[in-house]
């Protein structure tokens, strides 16, 4: 028997919490940088409840980082790494056969209002106590074979 705590235990959580279609839309909203959860409700054109379950489960698995400024409560990607696996999984997916990529609609433009600082053109004050984590644009190899 596996002993609970080990590196494949971790490593399983860590990929059930990728196993929801709505989280990787949450993620690749946030590949862009962090994102209110008003934003990411707009931009899924979800309700604020299952939004709010799915970030839930993203942050449990030290996948995102929050931070709260008045009322709102903003996201971002824990280690900007984990685009570079969600990249390689598409990749393998795709030379598989099991799977060619789709012109997709960018998720960063509105589907509906948005009445944020982000999308209302209002700088939003940085809390100087996080810190923006910033990277250099991942190759979207499955957006560019079309």
């Amino acid at each position: 028997m596996l002993h609970e705590n080990n590196q494949n235990t971790y490593m399983a959580d860590l990929f059930n919490a990728l196993a929801h279609p709505s989280r990787l839309e949450i993620l690749e909203l946030l590949r862009d940088g962090e994102a209110c959860v008003c934003h990411i409700q707009a931009m899924l054109e979800q309700r604020q409840a299952y939004i709010s379950q799915h970030l839930n489960v993203l942050r449990q698995a030290g996948l995102v980082a929050s931070r709260k400024e008045g009322l709102r409560v903003y996201y971002q990607i824990s280690d900007p790494r984990l685009y570079e696996v969600i990249d390689q999984v598409g990749t393998i997916m795709q030379s598989s056969g099991k799977w060619q990529p789709v012109v997709q609609t960018d998720l960063t433009e509105q589907k509906k209002a948005c009445t944020c600082p982000q999308c209302s053109g209002q700088a939003a004050a940085q809390d100087s106590r996080f810190t923006q984590v910033q990277h250099a644009p991942v190759q979207h190899t499955l957006a560019q074979n079309g």
